[in-house]
């Protein structure tokens, strides 16, 4: 049934929300215990928080090899991050874009082109998979060097919260809640796109990738209302690139993906990816215009993926 369909895939996308707010929510507070300074918070914990959610659905869709939504989830994603998460935030409120740490953008570009370069043949092997999880082993250990580098924030950190049996319970219960959502949220975007006639690439890279993308949309606007642009930003850059090297690395070591994909999708995502990163460099701010027309090219994406279905 049709409505059994999409009452299950709004469902599912519900629990995935609900479990990762969990997640970032309590282990924020657990992070922030330790003293670890915010933009470090937003890099790490609410960045790999809001990025579980695709890790979870991709490493399912990979195991049952839909390189469809493998793919098509990661690269979505990654866009719906700038174009939709960033630009919503910044019709709220300009965005300052001069506190990111150069180390995080060299990362940030480079899991893009390498991405780019290895899909662009239609397949990303095992072996490359490997590569991409060792680009995630050297920035963890980039990161490791930032909380050093962060030291002298912690001074601005109270320990408002304990570390509790609580916490990491709820923080636990989240994750199991996260997986299930995860497993129904894949059979009903398969389940959709049969009935609809489309291929799980299209439902994977427009409706999945903005479910996966729902934490990411929902902690950047709350860390925007709250003037908290350090947690913005470091959660949409280090969400990106825990997407291409994590995610999608552990994905293609399971089992090697087909990319059948349109390359204006990938020339999206390296097109956003690398206006980033001259806003970065040149310290732009994004301001509401810019980010209204961010919003506007994200829409005639994802009209234009189901019109050309149509």
């Amino acid at each position: 049934m049709l409505g059994w369909d999409i009452f299950q895939f709004s469902g599912s996308m519900l629990l995935i929300y609900f479990s990762a707010d969990l997640i970032v929510r309590y282990g924020k507070e657990i992070a922030i215990s330790l003293g670890v300074s915010r933009y470090i918070i937003g890099l790490t914990l609410i960045a790999f928080g809001t990025s579980f959610p695709e890790l979870v659905v991709n490493v399912n869709a990979s195991i049952i090899k839909e390189s469809g939504i493998v793919f098509g989830n990661i690269i979505g994603s990654n866009i719906a991050n700038i174009a939709l998460v960033l630009s919503s935030c910044a019709v709220i409120k300009y965005i300052k874009t001069d506190k990111v740490e150069k180390k995080d953008l060299i990362f940030f570009v480079l899991s893009a082109v390498f991405t780019f370069l290895i899909a662009i043949d239609g397949q990303i092997k095992v072996f490359e998979g490997f590569l991409l999880l060792l680009g995630f082993i050297l920035y963890c250990y980039s990161i490791k060097k930032s909380i050093n580098d962060f030291s002298d924030d912690k001074s601005e950190i109270k320990k408002k919260y304990k570390v509790n049996f609580y916490a990491l319970v709820i923080v636990a219960c989240a994750f199991f809640t996260l997986i299930a959502g995860s497993n129904l949220f894949i059979d009903s975007a398969i389940s959709l796109a049969k009935r609809f006639n489309v291929s799980t690439l299209t439902i994977s890279v427009t409706l999945v990738a903005i479910g996966t993308s729902l934490p990411e949309l929902a902690t950047s606007i709350i860390a925007i209302i709250k003037k908290e642009y350090d947690l913005l930003i470091g959660n949409i850059i280090g969400s990106n690139i825990m997407n291409l090297l994590m995610v999608l690395g552990s994905s293609a070591v399971i089992n090697s993906i087909v990319v059948d994909i349109d390359y204006t999708s990938l020339t999206l995502m390296i097109s956003l990816t690398f206006l980033i990163l001259a806003f970065n460099i040149f310290r732009i701010r994004i301001s509401r215009i810019f980010g209204l027309v961010l919003l506007i090219i994200y829409i005639v994406f994802i009209y234009s993926n189901f019109n050309n279905i149509a």
